[in-house]
């Protein structure tokens, strides 16, 4: 059943009955865009789509700020057009949610590349090099990762990576090291 979502309607929807399982109200404005009532009393925006005969869902977010009725149902037209053009808008998202962070595609490279290939103390310079400057701590559960450490591989800019160089600059040495050192794990991350 198609609704006419307004904060007001949705308010007195809930108030109304609190729901035993998972609803949806639909919007009549904006097809495919949904309320999803939880249980445990949480509201979440969805947008409902078809690709190629498969019914499929897009989370838009959490109802409150920013996402509300106005807001929801200006995403759900954007995720219209993105579907018109024959994208498909829950496949981007998980692709993108596969692509690793620099750590975890350092810390893969260690594991998987350099442990067995390299000498030991090569392995052990590596992951000191790595933890010093916070791009990952293998072996090593203290310290914090920097910004550099938590971006995902295909969105690290040169200047992360520049900023990162320029504070290992004390040492030329190290920071010829560091940064062949990530050339090689971005290199290996791409392969893999």
């Amino acid at each position: 059943m198609r609704h006419h979502l307004t904060k007001r309607s949705v308010e007195a929807l809930l108030a109304a009955a609190a729901p035993r399982q998972a609803t949806y109200l639909w919007d009549d404005e904006v097809r495919g865009l949904g309320l999803r009532l939880r249980v445990s009393g949480g509201r979440r925006w969805v947008f409902r789509y078809r690709f190629r005969r498969r019914q499929r869902f897009v989370v838009i977010g959490e109802d409150g700020q920013p996402w509300t009725v106005h807001t929801a149902r200006e995403r759900a037209r954007q995720l219209q057009g993105i579907v018109s053009n024959g994208v498909d808008p829950a496949a981007q998202r998980e692709t993108a949610r596969a692509v690793p962070t620099l750590e975890v595609a350092a810390t893969r490279w260690i594991r998987e590349h350099a442990e067995p290939h390299k000498a030991p103390a090569s392995v052990a310079g590596d992951k000191l090099l790595l933890a010093r400057f916070g791009v990952a701590f293998v072996d090593r559960p203290q310290g914090s990762v920097g910004d550099l450490g938590r971006t995902r591989v295909d969105a690290v800019t040169r200047g992360q990576v520049g900023a990162v160089i320029a504070r290992a600059r004390e040492t030329p040495t190290q920071a010829n090291r560091l940064l062949a050192l990530l050339s090689t794990v971005f290199a290996w991350a791409g392969r893999v």
